[in-house]
């Protein structure tokens, strides 16, 4: 899955073989394009071919990125990165064990527990972080600093579980 700073986060990358590569972007099971939220007309407009190549710890795709090489280093066998475009592809299932967004605070850590969806209808309500809830009680606009940094914003500051998305709370002083 595609997180960047530059454009939206709509499309994964799928590996055919050792030298070939599919981009595409994430569908719904109802023909939709989520980022977009428009209906999918051909599948040769959206599944797109390139070749790559591997060496050491560096990925080169070809004719990528409006039509130039690109090349992402590879960290762990676990996500890719391009520094200078803000992009970053991770392993979508390294995420199942993780909810999706953190609250920071103190340097403490709270995981929020999002709802579970199943073709965009929630099936299971997320439950409430108690710890969170009691720290939030007295908090204001007027007293705290709140900074939301997402894609590779959150991944540069944070680090790679937070891809997602960190929500960044502080007192105002």
């Amino acid at each position: 899955m595609l997180f960047s700073n530059t454009k939206e986060s709509s499309e994964y990358i799928e590996f055919k073989n050792d030298s070939i590569l599919v981009r595409k972007p994430y569908i719904s099971h109802f023909g939709f394009n989520l980022s977009k939220n428009k209906r999918i007309e051909s599948k040769e407009n959206i599944f797109k071919e390139y070749k790559f190549s591997l060496y050491n710890d560096t990925i080169t795709i070809f004719k990528f990125d409006n039509g130039e090489d690109l090349k992402y280093k590879i960290h762990k066998n676990q996500y890719f990165e391009n520094s200078d475009k803000k992009e970053i592809y991770v392993l979508r299932s390294d995420f199942e064990k993780y909810p999706y967004l953190a609250v920071k605070y103190k340097n403490e850590i709270y995981w929020l527990d999002l709802p579970k969806t199943s073709n965009g209808i929630i099936t299971k309500n997320g439950r409430n972080n108690r710890k969170l809830k009691k720290i939030m009680k007295n908090k204001t606009a007027d007293n705290t600093e709140i900074k939301v940094y997402k894609n590779y914003d959150a991944f540069a500051k944070f680090g790679y579980n937070y891809v997602f998305g960190i929500i960044e709370l502080k007192d105002k002083k």
